[in-house]
């Protein structure tokens, strides 16, 4: 069983990891070397992001899979909506301060003059 549900979860993490070295290399050839540091300091935001989603659906896919066993219906649909609806709450959250606090989040991630028009280029003089 372990192995039924962790294989597709390896696949997906492959397939991540294909798209961020993919699109690496098209950035790095086709928009330089700026803009390469630019996509590199917001890969673990990207990452931080993913983790909070994460963490809501873990532990609401266990309540599902918990209240599923017991046949207990109505608590089963009330977890997973609850496990979206806190993804969502926490995206829209964490989205909004690391736009609100962007200028800190960079100093702590040691951005470059070079690189920061990169974060922000609609924003940036």
């Amino acid at each position: 069983m372990i192995l039924r549900f962790s294989i597709p979860a390896a696949i997906s993490l492959l397939i991540t990891a294909v798209y961020n070295i993919v699109d690496r290399m098209f950035v790095g050839n086709y928009n330089g070397t700026s803009a390469l540091a630019g996509l590199s300091v917001c890969f673990p935001l990207s990452y931080m992001m993913m983790a909070f989603a994460l963490m809501c659906s873990a532990g609401g896919s266990t309540f599902f899979s918990l209240f599923s066993g017991k046949k207990e219906y109505d608590k089963m649909n009330r977890s997973f909506g609850n496990a979206m609806v806190l993804v969502c709450i926490f995206e829209i959250l964490l989205s909004a301060a690391l736009l609100m606090f962007s200028n800190p989040v960079l100093k702590i991630f040691c951005v470059t003059k070079t690189a920061y028009p990169m974060q922000f280029p609609i924003t940036a003089s």
